[in-house]
């Protein structure tokens, strides 16, 4: 497995990964990259790296309340 967190600078509260990271094993991802995206929002990139999607996980008062796919 190989979910990693690219956020050096912690602009992003853990739990919200932590919370993006259970659901992306729920749905089977096993390999992704999580990063800042806008506010409140975590950028997830997964699949091989010619043709990645990405999913935008939207958080309101702590909770995932969107995502979105690209």
């Amino acid at each position: 497995m190989s979910i990693t967190y690219d956020d050096p600078q912690g602009t992003r509260p853990v739990t919200y990964y932590l919370l993006v990271e259970e659901d992306l094993k729920k749905h089977g991802v096993t390999h992704a990259t999580l990063q800042p995206g806008a506010e409140n929002v975590i950028w997830v990139s997964k699949g091989p790296s010619h043709c990645p999607i990405n999913l935008y996980y939207v958080f309101s008062e702590g909770q995932i309340i969107d995502v979105q796919v690209d």
